[in-house]
């Protein structure tokens, strides 16, 4: 029971540690990116020839307004395109928007949405691994979204575009603000603080069982875990960061303040003349000769110093490549979990630990849920699959004969 209960604190601890960095990792680095508003005219934002918006005053403040009657009239919307930004690595996009009447149009993508887009290397457009800041048909009331972008070393050229691409309808955006973030210092340190007390508490969890595997045994299964857990559960190879039920505290976003001018010098006195000395006179320095060049005396050019280099960026592949596997392998989930039970059994030595294994393949669809969109058939139909990975795992565990030899018995 006291194990118990010191196992429910240290989890509750690490959860809010974890909580709080979320919420915490990043503070605003106004003057990063060129400035951008939703205002009459727009600040920063285009229409390229096929499409159309407009700027309404509402309640005192400015509002997007992006209206279609029908499929023949022109598509609504507007664009920015920022460059490379070698110098930034996260974006913080906040605003609101309202849905009138929004019908589909012919493709699944034609609604009204708000999207990031990028160029590759080789100068094409397309998404981000998760491209979407919102996106729907049908009507609405006014509601508030907000993520992180991150940007990954394949964005070589990166934008946003709010557009109404269904066949007709009206898509309404007001409180726009994108502004460019950074982790702050002390985040890297507290992250490893986490990780290194989840380890601890999944060991301690491990062996807590009445047959134990040896201390080495659990280290390298939790080690496995968390490294699980970072890939499945926290978004940490996605593009966009979600908050957990409120806001990201990254402090204000208004830009630096401008720098008070210099006074100008005040006029000095006129000083009163006093009586000169005449000097004495001094002796004429003789010429320089005719067939001797005077040396020119130029000031020495100090070297410019170079500038530092940017940071390189996170690559996008691993999130793309389990993308991919799970749109075109239908299993996959249970592939995972099966082989990431047996892989957790066969470490430890014994069919008992499944009971990690289990909760990670709940939380693995549960947690995201809560930082990305709620509800959704394909992942409660995920959360099956997963169920049945870990299932299957304990099957083979008890019915392949081989699998007995990994078999260990209580170590102190």
């Amino acid at each position: 029971m006291k194990r118990t209960l010191i196992h429910s604190i240290a989890a509750l601890l690490i959860v809010a540690a974890s909580m709080a960095i979320w919420h915490w990792r990043f503070v605003a680095d106004p003057g990063a990116l060129p400035e951008t508003k939703i205002a009459k005219p727009l600040v920063g934002w285009t229409s390229e020839a096929h499409e159309q918006h407009e700027v309404v005053i509402e309640d005192g403040k400015p509002l997007l307004r992006l209206h279609r009657s029908s499929p023949k009239d022109k598509a609504a919307g507007i664009r920015i395109w920022y460059g490379p930004l070698e110098n930034v690595h996260y974006i913080h996009i906040r605003c609101e928007s309202r849905l009138q009447d929004v019908v589909q149009g012919s493709k699944p993508w034609s609604i009204a949405r708000f999207t990031a887009n990028m160029r590759d290397p080789n100068g094409q457009i397309m998404h981000p691994p998760t491209p979407g800041v919102f996106g729907g048909i049908g009507s609405t009331d006014w509601e508030k979204d907000e993520i992180v972008l991150k940007l990954t070393s394949d964005m070589k050229d990166f934008g946003f575009a709010i557009a109404m691409l269904g066949s007709s309808g009206t898509l309404e955006v007001r409180n726009l603000s994108i502004v460019a973030v950074r982790q702050r210092p002390w985040v890297p340190a507290a992250t490893i603080i986490v990780v290194i007390s989840g380890l601890a508490l999944c060991t301690s969890l491990i062996r807590s069982h009445p047959v134990r595997p040896s201390f080495a045994r659990a280290l390298f299964a939790s080690t496995v875990l968390v490294i699980a857990t970072w890939i499945l559960v926290f978004p940490q190879t996605k593009a966009f960061y979600y908050p957990i039920g409120h806001s990201f505290f990254v402090g204000e976003t208004n830009p630096p303040p401008t720098p008070p001018k210099p006074k100008p010098p005040a006029t000095p006195a006129t000083p009163t003349p006093k009586p000169t000395t005449p000097k004495p006179a001094q002796p004429e320095k003789p010429p320089t000769p005719p067939h001797v060049a005077a040396e020119p005396s130029t000031p020495k050019a100090e070297p410019t110093p170079a500038p530092p280099e940017p940071k390189p960026r996170d690559s996008s592949l691993l999130y793309r490549t389990l993308k991919e596997i799970d749109n075109r392998i239908g299993p996959a989930h249970i592939f995972l979990f099966t082989g990431l039970t047996l892989l957790i059994l066969i470490i430890t030595g014994h069919g008992s630990q499944w009971r990690l294994p289990f909760a990670l393949a709940l939380l693995s669809e549960i947690i995201p849920e809560l930082t990305d969109h709620l509800g959704g058939w394909d992942d409660w139909e995920d959360i099956f699959a997963n169920i049945v990975g870990v299932g299957i795992a304990l099957m083979l565990w008890v019915r392949l004969p081989f699998l007995k030899r990994f078999q260990q018995e209580s170590s102190a």
